[in-house]
């Protein structure tokens, strides 16, 4: 009974300290009224691996460990944009008189990310499951699978993408309404559309689906949980993860926003496909997590870096002049962090010496004729910045220059940029140093900062985007031309990559690029069509050497013979 009671309290995600001391007591009382025989190895055992496979203990729950897990430890009711709404409004404004019994009573099935909606069709379970991978020094790998039949379902919705004719993706979500490319799909058309409403509901019918295939052990609390982007079967909740947070954030939630971002970041903090960091302060400053921001700051700058990235560089010196402004700091701890707000300003500054500019062009500021006289802030500088340097500076003003334009920071600006230029005439050290570490680390951008920016969609940013990376923005976002990998005796399709994936990146317990294909899967109507498609494009841009499949001629006869001249 104890342990069927402590399993439960696990796969519900019942992760509390509350919760979980319960349940110790529970399994105490039942040790001492358990019969002399009972051994309790078994009971012992359970709570070892539950506390590992938690990722978290009581231990690190009351003393706040310093480990990257307590950054991106996530609280469940930080998830839902009502909690947030409700402390704006209140429960009446956002809840209106319908009774919590009364809301979605089609919905059996309890979720944290997303709350089903009456106007929804009734669930069914479309075919895609999570299986855990392992479990190694407490951290569990998972990922997605899709059945054979919700792969069918894929190349009915490619036939949709290729006719250009978005009632098709409408037609094929009649028939499967919680398909998830065909949702993420419709919710870019409807936003560009201007259907913000239906777009946003879009992706939380996405995410309703993704939730209810979670393996029991799958935490969204802990951040102990992992997968693998590589993976085509988990690139689209990454994608719908990302999509629903910018949602939340122009909702005006910007705290249950930065929750997903940590969560996001969770899945993959090593690698970090979607480059979360490069939009987790902005969205710290809006929620005013200021101290969350300061931490994660001093605790990932040794392995990361994160003073090398513009955002970081102006947010933490933003947060810093925040803090000073607070009523509740006494005098000399005020004076504290203004200084220090006033040193890591004027360092960025001459760090990054093309934000400046464009900031305050997006603040309608018009600048001192002294700043823009200035061969350190002029024109010349920006337009000798390297292109990786250029799209991380374009990207953080086009995000954040509303931070910057209250009266009190604008101020405060002009103090550290003119003491900034008298540094600079001073001959300090530091500006000579700074500008060799440009030339030095910013030759170009790794691929997930290229991610971030084409999903981010700010304008600023994209125009500065390498010529070779702005020709797969159509493909990326929008799904059009698909990209193929080979595996499991199957052909799948991955959405939303721009590049091919190589023989490394394959799942090892799979046929590779030279299996055979199944006869099923190769009779799929417009199959050979889309290996002509993705050939083309491959060769087009250079990303890919001649391959051959090899299907079984026995079996296949003339339509192998068609595949030999269509497969590249």
């Amino acid at each position: 009974m104890a342990v069927k009671l402590l399993t439960f309290c696990h796969q519900t995600q019942f992760y509390s300290k509350f919760n979980y001391l319960l349940s110790l007591y529970i399994i105490t009382a039942f040790r001492s009224y358990a019969e002399p025989h009972a051994s309790s190895d078994n009971i012992d055992l359970l709570l070892e691996n539950l506390e590992q496979s938690n990722g978290v203990s009581l231990q690190n729950e009351d003393c706040g460990g310093s480990d990257r897990r307590s950054m991106l430890h996530v609280e469940h009711r930080n998830l839902n944009p009502e909690t947030e709404l409700k402390r704006y409004f209140g429960a009446r404004a956002v809840l209106g008189d319908l009774r919590p019994r009364q809301r979605n009573r089609h919905f059996h099935r309890s979720t944290w990310m997303t709350s089903p909606k009456d106007s929804w069709p009734r669930f069914t379970r479309p075919g895609i499951s999570m299986t855990l991978l392992e479990t190694k020094d407490g951290i569990q790998y998972f990922t997605f699978e899709h059945s054979r039949d919700y792969q069918h379902v894929q190349f009915k919705f490619l036939d949709a993408v290729e006719s250009m004719d978005p009632n098709n993706i409408v037609a094929l979500l009649q028939l499967n309404p919680y398909h998830i490319d065909s949702l993420l799909q419709l919710s870019d058309v409807c936003r560009i559309q201007e259907d913000q409403e239906m777009a946003r509901d879009l992706i939380e019918r996405a995410l309703f689906s993704f939730e209810c295939a979670f393996h029991p052990l799958f935490s969204l609390t802990s951040g102990s949980s992992r997968l693998d982007y590589l993976r085509p079967e988990n690139r689209a909740f990454f994608l719908a993860l990302y999509k629903h947070m910018m949602f939340l954030e122009k909702r005006g939630c910007p705290r249950t926003a930065l929750e997903y971002c940590k969560f996001i970041l969770s899945l993959d903090p090593d690698s970090d496909p979607l480059c979360m960091l490069l939009v987790i302060d902005f969205l710290a400053l809006r929620s005013r997590e200021y101290k969350y921001l300061l931490q994660i700051y001093q605790e990932w700058e040794e392995h990361r870096n994160l003073s090398q990235l513009p955002n970081f560089a102006f947010s933490t010196a933003l947060c810093h002049f925040h803090l000073s402004q607070q009523e509740d700091v006494d005098a000399d701890e005020r004076a504290k962090l203004r200084e220090e707000a006033n040193q890591i300003l004027q360092n960025a500054l001459i760090m990054f010496p093309g934000v400046l500019m464009p900031l305050l062009d997006l603040c309608t500021v018009q600048a001192d004729t002294a700043v823009t006289s200035h061969s350190f802030f002029g024109i010349k500088n920006q337009i000798g910045q390297l292109p990786a340097l250029a799209e991380l500076t374009a990207l953080y003003v086009g995000r954040t220059y509303n931070l910057w334009r209250e009266a009190p920071v604008m101020l405060w600006l002009e103090e550290s940029v003119k003491e900034v230029l008298r540094r600079v005439d001073a001959k300090d050290p530091l500006v000579e140093d700074c500008q060799n570490k440009r030339k030095q680390r910013y030759q170009s951008a790794p691929r997930n900062i290229h991610r971030h920016v084409l999903l981010s969609e700010i304008k600023e940013a994209t125009s500065s985007l390498p010529l070779v990376r702005k020709s797969f923005q159509f493909c990326e976002n929008n799904v059009i031309i698909p990209y193929l990998v080979l595996y499991r005796n199957c052909c799948w399709i991955v959405w939303r990559e721009p590049r091919l994936q190589t023989e490394s990146q394959v799942p090892d317990n799979g046929e590779r690029w030279r299996g055979c294909l199944k006869k099923t899967v190769l009779q799929e109507n417009g199959f050979f069509n889309l290996l002509l498609v993705f050939y083309k494009f491959a060769v087009n841009v250079g990303r890919m050497k001649r391959r051959s499949f090899c299907p079984d001629i026995s079996e296949q006869t003339a339509l192998s013979q068609k595949a030999q001249h269509t497969c590249p």
